[in-house]
């Protein structure tokens, strides 16, 4: 497990774990698109949840599409874990569960909670209520079930303490397939456990003096810390947590950061995941000589790293296909069922340089997801990523299509989710960066913000003469205990600054080092 700094941002490279091959539909079994309608599309999907398949597609995806390398407990194991934006639970493989003891997870480096120094809650969580996670997109109609302790997690370089984790023990057959030991979930919200992304900012918001008085965050910082040690104290990042593509790469990032030319659209608090509002749009003025999209649609927009498509809510499924493929074109489609996602769209792959692309609107802007992103080439034949799904709400799933063009950020904090095109090449990330060097905005627990525009060297001594001054409000002050607290406070932050500002690893591409 190696972090990398890029764009000035410590990252990790996602693992494409899971590649989705569809399967060939016989001529018997294919439809002409014509036929294709909202009724059609909801039946198949009923019908397919009646049956209770819990294959998750029609091809050959045998494990979500995407994963990270974490790092779990003390002192360090190094994991893969499934990428879930959609949920907040946190769940990894028992080393002791009877599927692993009968030879599943060949060759997977599994969690091995009594090895950890840091585990919590492991013995009294014996004796507690089992708890059941559904796998969703992930694994239809399938659940994993384990009990909650709690221990460190590492994330892009920084360690969130005393994270709760789904310590799982019953292991349904679709995830002993996956070559993954668990699952990271960085959704905001769970019904299980507290979210990652939320023990990550509380523990940012309790700052040093919190982590330091506690093992935990003692043991954090110092792997070789005991009890009662004195660790220089530590402030975790601002859980700002980005994905991005490099262009051309085919390669995407997990980082703590934020790209250039970000723009933000409130976090909805009805999700578990990561959840605004938008609308998607089919614009097809180029063919048609109009001036307005022909299609458009109000959308709750999920980014969703679990699946390898754009999930449609099956009720605008017949109308989104019918927009995007020429009326010309038509007669070279059809539709099949296909299990889940319940039908799927194929074409001769002659279609696809004709077919209209799709766009999704969200805070102020919008981003065009190219046609050759929405199908998935084999031989001649080409089937659609664009897919039904059947489940309430005007929820559409962002799911690898869209994060292969666009950026996504988190703001814990702000409490908002960012969207921002990719620059082509990191070096042109890296001259941003450098430039807006000389400003930095960092945000406070309680809300309060400093701007700093000017020499680093300006800066701090700017920073000197304010302690100074302030030293001596405090000594004069009646509450000097309270005073001399918050003088110690303005002094680490300062110290943060400086240690942010001169960090000797810059903004090139480096390795920035190793859990080990």
């Amino acid at each position: 497990m190696v972090f990398v700094r890029v764009s000035a941002l410590p990252a990790a490279e996602v693992i494409n774990l899971g590649v989705w091959q569809p399967v060939k539909a016989g001529k018997d079994a294919r439809h002409a698109l014509s036929n294709l309608t909202k009724a059609g599309v909801i039946q198949v999907g009923v019908n397919f949840g009646q049956r209770g398949t819990s294959r998750p597609s029609a091809g050959g995806l045998e494990a979500p599409p995407l994963a990270v390398q974490v790092a779990v407990g003390t002192p360090k194991q190094v994991l893969t874990a499934v990428l879930d934006t959609t949920s907040g639970t946190t769940w990894f493989v028992d080393l002791g569960a009877q599927a692993v003891q009968n030879g599943a997870f060949p060759g997977v480096s599994l969690y091995r909670y009594l090895e950890s120094i840091t585990v919590q809650n492991a013995a009294k969580s014996e004796v507690k209520r089992r708890q059941k996670k559904s796998l969703g997109a992930m694994a239809p109609g399938q659940e994993v079930i384990g009990r909650v302790i709690s221990d460190n997690v590492q994330v892009v370089g920084d360690v969130v303490p005393w994270q709760p984790i789904l310590l799982v023990e019953q292991v349904p057959d679709a995830v002993q397939k996956w070559g993954a030991a668990g699952v990271l979930g960085l959704g905001i919200g769970s019904d299980i456990t507290p979210p990652l992304v939320k023990t990550w900012h509380t523990a940012w918001i309790l700052g040093p003096a919190g982590m330091a008085s506690n093992p935990i965050g003692l043991m954090a910082s110092d792997p070789d810390a005991r009890h009662g040690q004195v660790a220089e104290a530590h402030r975790l990042a601002t859980p700002v947590i980005a994905l991005w593509p490099r262009p051309g790469s085919g390669r995407l990032y997990l980082g703590v950061g934020t790209l250039p030319d970000t723009q933000w659209a409130p976090i909805s608090q009805l999700s578990s995941g990561w959840t605004c509002e938008g609308y998607v749009s089919v614009d097809d003025s180029r063919r048609q000589g109009v001036e307005k999209p022909s299609k458009k649609w109000a959308a709750r927009l999920l980014v969703d790293t679990t699946v390898p498509c754009i999930g449609v809510p099956a009720i605008h499924f017949a109308d989104v296909i019918t927009a995007l493929i020429p009326v010309d074109a038509r007669p070279l489609c059809w539709w099949y069922e296909a299990g889940a996602p319940g039908i799927q769209v194929q074409c001769d792959c002659s279609v696809v340089s004709r077919t209209t692309p799709l766009h999704v609107q969200v805070a102020g802007r919008r981003f065009r997801i190219s046609a050759e992103n929405l199908f998935c080439k084999t031989g001649r034949i080409c089937t659609s990523l664009v897919w039904p799904r059947l489940e309430t709400g005007e929820i559409w799933h962002l799911g690898v299509p869209f994060l292969r063009q666009v950026a996504v950020t988190l703001d814990v904090p702000g409490q908002q989710i960012g969207f921002a095109v990719p620059p082509p090449n990191l070096g042109e990330v890296v001259e941003h960066l450098q430039a807006e060097s000389q400003t930095w905005k960092h945000t406070l627990p309680k809300t309060t913000t400093w701007h700093l525009s000017t020499s680093w060297s300006g800066v701090f001594l700017v920073a000197q003469l304010i302690m100074l001054g302030f030293l001596a409000a405090c000594a004069a002050g009646s509450a000097v205990h309270s005073a001399i607290g918050e003088c110690r406070n303005w002094a680490w932050q300062r110290r943060e600054w400086r240690a942010v500002s001169t960090s000797p690893d810059g903004p090139e591409v480096a390795v920035i080092g190793s859990p080990e």
